[in-house]
C-alpha cells in the first residue's frame, strides 16, 4: 500500500476538535501543510478557519471516484457546522457548571449554618454546664442559709 500523511492542528479552544489538512502523499509536504497550518492557529480561529476551508477544497486523489474536490460552500458549511457544534456544546458546559457552581453555593451554605449550629449548642451547652455547676457549688450555701433561717424564724402558734 502506499502511505497517505495528513497534517492536523488541536483546534478544540475554538471548536473541540482537531481540523485536519487533506491527505498527502509525502510526510515533507504533511509537515509543510503542518507547520502553515500551525502558524495561521497562532494567528486565531479565523485565520486557520480560512486555511481548513482552502485545505477540505483541495483536491484529493480517491481511488474509488479518482481526483476529488470539496466545494467551497461544502467546506464552509462543514466549518460552520464544527462551529454550530462547538457552540452548542459550550452552551452545555456553561450551564452544566453553573449549575455545578450554584450545587457548591448551596453546600457551602448548609456548611456554615450547620457549624453556627453546633457553635451555637455548644455554646448553649456550655451555659447549662456552667449554670449546673453554679448551682452545684451555691447548693450547699443555700441549704445553710435556709436551715439558718428556720432556726431563727419560730412557728408562731
Amino acid at each position: 500500500g502506499v502511505w497517505r500523511f495528513r497534517a492536523t492542528v488541536d483546534a478544540r479552544r475554538w471548536i473541540g476538535r482537531t481540523v485536519s489538512s487533506r491527505q498527502v502523499s509525502s510526510i515533507a509536504e504533511a509537515l509543510q501543510l503542518r507547520r502553515w497550518l500551525d502558524g495561521l492557529r497562532r494567528q486565531g480561529w479565523e485565520a486557520l478557519r480560512a486555511g481548513w476551508i482552502h485545505c477540505m477544497q483541495e483536491p484529493r486523489n480517491s481511488s474509488r471516484f479518482g481526483r476529488l474536490a470539496r466545494s467551497k460552500a461544502v467546506a464552509e458549511a462543514q466549518a460552520g457546522a464544527c462551529e454550530g457544534l462547538a457552540a452548542q456544546h459550550w452552551r452545555v458546559q456553561k450551564a452544566h457548571a453553573a449549575a455545578v457552581t450554584k450545587s457548591l453555593r448551596e453546600y457551602r451554605r448548609q456548611q456554615r449554618l450547620q457549624q453556627r449550629l453546633e457553635r451555637l449548642h455548644s455554646t448553649e451547652d456550655a451555659r447549662a454546664l456552667r449554670t449546673e455547676e453554679r448551682i452545684a457549688r451555691l447548693s450547699p450555701r443555700l441549704e445553710r442559709a435556709v436551715a439558718a433561717l428556720e432556726k431563727r424564724i419560730r412557728p408562731c402558734r
